[in-house]
């Protein structure tokens, strides 16, 4: 039904359309507009609030215009893979070949989540998946977040950033 769309999580992953970034459809233009750099903040915030049991360090991320600017710097290579950011901050990549919705990157990073045990801090995926994306987005010691969005060629690519990593 929906054979020519694909979701990439750094690898393809989904083949059901999302919500798009309607203000990119609309403008046919690359980045985020202020409402979706807020819908992506607050995403990212909402799966932090969402950590059971409770992480008593965890932090509102606030967003940063300089990683965002690095996130769009990146997302503007259409490059799939990752920068070699040598532990500056940590990233997380998702590629879509129909616009993703503002939230649609975050909840397929939350979506690591299941094979991920807090209590252990321990990873049990599936081959082929990992609960990177997912730790990244709940790392408690995060409190800046920036993210960036191009149309490349046939696909959409949203990068973003964390500090501290």
């Amino acid at each position: 039904m929906y054979a020519g769309h694909h979701t990439y999580l750094y690898a393809f992953n989904s083949f059901l359309p999302q919500p798009t970034f309607s203000a990119v459809v609309k403008r046919g233009d690359n980045g985020l507009s202020d409402a979706e750099k807020q819908q992506m903040l607050d995403r990212h915030n909402l799966r932090r609030s969402l950590v059971s049991p409770s992480a008593a360090l965890m932090t509102r991320m606030m967003w940063d215009d300089e990683l965002a600017a690095s996130s769009q710097a990146w997302a503007d290579s259409c490059n799939m893979g990752h920068s070699n950011t040598g532990g500056k901050y940590g990233e997380n990549l998702f590629g879509s070949s129909y616009p993703p919705g503002p939230y649609k990157a975050v909840d397929a990073w939350d979506e690591e989540k299941q094979w991920y045990t807090l209590s252990s801090n321990t990873c049990n995926p599936p081959p082929g998946k990992s609960c990177g994306h997912y730790t990244q987005v709940v790392w408690a010691a995060s409190t800046k977040l920036g993210c960036g969005m191009k149309k490349c060629t046939s696909w959409y690519y949203v990068v973003c950033r964390y500090s501290p990593a």
